[in-house]
């Protein structure tokens, strides 16, 4: 997703991006990942560290915390990208398709320790 224009991800302290996904079980067991650049075309990716993430049959959060995204331009977010996988072959037939469901992409705060 391109953001126009380029978003300030730090405002009231925002420290974390949270994404909502599922997907099935049957899927091939990819990794998943969330990238951003900013608007000087910095980018930094973040992958999911649950390697059999896209086979959940449940709705899962992931909350990734803004610093772990080292290099990117926080105040100046121009783009989004969930992907799968790490761009090679996966093995899995061509005709099979695989499904994996995102909702609420938003910022937040991480938890504070107690």
């Amino acid at each position: 997703r391109t953001l126009d224009p380029a978003q300030d991800w730090t405002v009231q302290g925002v420290d974390m991006l949270s994404l909502a996904f599922r997907g099935e079980d049957n899927n091939v067991e990819q990794t998943m990942y969330v990238k951003i650049e900013d608007a000087a075309g910095q980018e930094a990716t973040v992958t999911q560290p649950f390697a059999y993430a896209v086979q959940s049959e449940y709705w899962r959060s992931w909350d990734i915390a803004l610093a772990d995204f080292a290099g990117v331009d926080l105040t100046a977010i121009k783009s989004v990208t969930i992907g799968v996988g790490d761009g090679t072959i996966s093995g899995q037939a061509e005709q099979d398709v695989d499904m994996i469901y995102l909702d609420a992409l938003s910022l937040g705060y991480l938890p504070v320790a107690q």
